[in-house]
């Protein structure tokens, strides 16, 4: 259910203190200092008190509204750093007051906890349940064509998506979107929102055309909001630039690409992982289109800010390394590139195991450029060794 967080003697003094057995303790009091707590945003204190509270209603008051209200309160804590362990709690709290027939708009609220935990986790199918009752509950409360309905249907497309029930989810975001457009002004970051995961949308449909519209609708809208929300443009951004790529223009993917180098460095700063991943598409146009020099700039940047920010043996270092060898070797500075690629190779392995394409396929290339820096070192030093063996595969 909930991993405990107070030691049991603490919480048996904590008890005693409040009279033989706890019974000197209401379920207001148990919940006061919690909810305190939450409402001052001080995590330290809301995981004890929460928790005792839980605790103690638990064993005093079980199967009630109070107990729900408990575990509800001990999940919010969880959320950001045990999203299993909070879901588990809220599932818990629902039964509860399903039990208790309670259909008070705290249950709305409950559900909808409910299935943004699920979302965290990736149980979408379990989220679309969790959202369509959450729906449900939202239109008999708030009426059909809310903001909050609205917003239900938006996070239900999203998760129905990530299913792949396309027909399912255009008819979420589209009614989402009918509703947005009507209650909210052209700037609000919502619509935005709802544009990007209908571009999204049809770019898994196999419409380029309206994906396309429907991203540049969204950068529209991003762009011109007062307080510029920086991660919503960055994935409107990323997607309408991976869009222009995937529909071979190149030249506009970078125009995106540099746009988004610019914004990220705004809103997240020249050492974030996304400037990086600006640098590194941006790094693999270069390459594609033969200006290495470039593309080794790029390259080093990004290696930079992976190995600060994730460590020298990230899997996506080592990408970043991968690609700078490349840049390299295609200068002919085998040299240079020999160390980094045999370095990316290696944590590949790690990561991957031998058996992964992608390790297969960095073995290959560095394979490839170690018989180009013996050739070349041959040339002044005959009894220059020869490439290394390749290591045998595991069994899986």
């Amino acid at each position: 259910m909930f991993y405990r967080v107070i030691p049991l003697t603490l919480s048996l003094a904590m008890i005693a203190a409040c009279g033989q057995n706890g019974k000197g303790l209401s379920a207001s009091g148990a919940l006061a200092s919690c909810k305190q707590a939450l409402a001052a945003k001080n995590a330290q204190t809301a995981i004890k008190d929460c928790a005792f509270a839980e605790q103690w209603l638990s064993r005093e008051q079980p199967d009630s509204l109070p107990y729900a209200e408990a575990l509800e309160s001990v999940s919010d804590v969880l959320a950001a750093n045990n999203a299993a362990a909070a879901v588990n709690n809220y599932q818990q709290a629902i039964s509860i007051r399903e039990k208790l027939a309670d259909n008070s708009p705290a249950l709305t609220t409950l559900e909808l906890k409910l299935a943004n935990g699920l979302t965290g986790l990736g149980k979408w199918a379990e989220a679309e349940i969790a959202f369509k009752k959450t729906l449900r509950r939202m239109e008999a409360e708030n009426g059909p064509e809310s903001t909050e309905v609205a917003d239900v249907l938006n996070r239900l497309g999203v998760a129905q998506l990530q299913q792949q029930l396309l027909a399912d989810a255009e008819l979420s975001l589209r009614r989402a979107l009918t509703i947005r457009e009507a209650k909210l002004n052209a700037g609000d970051s919502a619509l935005g929102e709802t544009f990007n995961n209908l571009g999204y949308l049809y770019q898994s449909m196999g419409k380029p055309q309206d994906a396309e519209s429907f991203y540049r609708k969204a950068v529209s809208n991003q762009e011109s909001a007062q307080d510029t929300p920086y991660r919503q443009l960055f994935d409107s951004l990323s997607n309408l630039a991976v869009l222009q790529q995937t529909n071979g223009k190149p030249q506009e993917a970078e125009a995106y690409w540099k746009k988004l180098l610019a914004v990220t460095e705004k809103g997240y700063g020249k050492d974030s992982t996304q400037y990086a991943v600006a640098l590194n598409n941006l790094g693999l146009l270069a390459i594609a289109a033969h200006r290495n020099a470039a593309a080794e700039n790029l390259f080093k940047e990004e290696v930079d800010i992976r190995e600060k920010k994730l460590g020298v043996n990230h899997i996506l270092t080592a990408e970043a390394a991968n690609n700078l060898a490349v840049a390299l070797a295609n200068q002919g500075k085998t040299a240079q590139a020999e160390p980094l690629m045999r370095h990316a190779f290696a944590a590949t392995q790690v990561a991957l195991g031998m058996n992964d394409p992608l390790t297969q396929q960095r073995w290959a290339s560095l394979r490839n450029l170690e018989k180009d820096v013996v050739h070349a070192s041959a040339a002044s030093n005959p009894q220059a060794p020869m490439p290394a063996e390749p290591p045998k595969k595991s069994k899986r």
